[in-house]
């Protein structure tokens, strides 16, 4: 039975990569995040995006490796930023704990992913190791589509609040 065919962004067809192993198949590129108004991390977000474009292209354990390395550094910074201009109360511990507290729930919710994210890219990396150093379009798609799925649900969430509170210490206040 011939296998099932899917269009592709140039308007030919493949078949599809129904086993992610398969190195045949089309990667739709990753979508740059929206600006979380805060220059240092929407850099980092366009090394992560640049390390998946690479990985996307090259599908290989190096790539992934160097994707892995970028969102381990930019997830350190983003923390430290949130905890310093969001979470302060959260991370210090001198916020009110009686009841549900929003920050709490999302600054867990948010470092959790990160940490989800990066022992998946952890294991699939062990399991490219083991088998041919190559990585199929399935499981690259797949590494793409959740970098874009945790920037939309998390990163979209915080940058108002980000940039209002950057602003503020940004811009000097008048005495008039």
């Amino acid at each position: 039975m011939p296998a099932a065919e899917a269009p592709c962004g140039d308007g030919t067809r493949e078949e599809d990569d129904d086993d992610a192993g398969e190195l045949k198949g089309h990667v739709r590129p990753v979508r740059q995040p929206s600006s979380v108004q805060c220059p240092a991390l929407d850099e980092d977000h366009a090394r992560c995006v640049a390390a998946l474009a690479r990985l996307a292209e090259r599908r290989d354990l190096a790539s992934l490796r160097a994707v892995h390395e970028e969102y381990a550094a930019h997830f350190a910074h983003e923390e430290a930023m949130l905890d310093e201009h969001l979470y302060v109360d959260v991370a210090s511990g001198t916020g009110d704990d009686r009841g549900f507290n929003v920050d709490a729930s999302t600054r867990t919710s948010h470092w959790k992913d990160h940490a989800r994210m990066l022992r998946e890219l952890q294991q699939l990396a062990t399991s490219v190791a083991v088998s041919n150093g190559i990585l199929g379009a399935g499981q690259v798609d797949a590494v793409l589509r959740d970098f874009e799925t945790h920037a939309d649900r998390y990163d979209g969430n915080y940058a108002e609040r980000l940039g209002a509170k950057l602003g503020a210490i940004d811009t000097p206040h008048s005495m008039a």
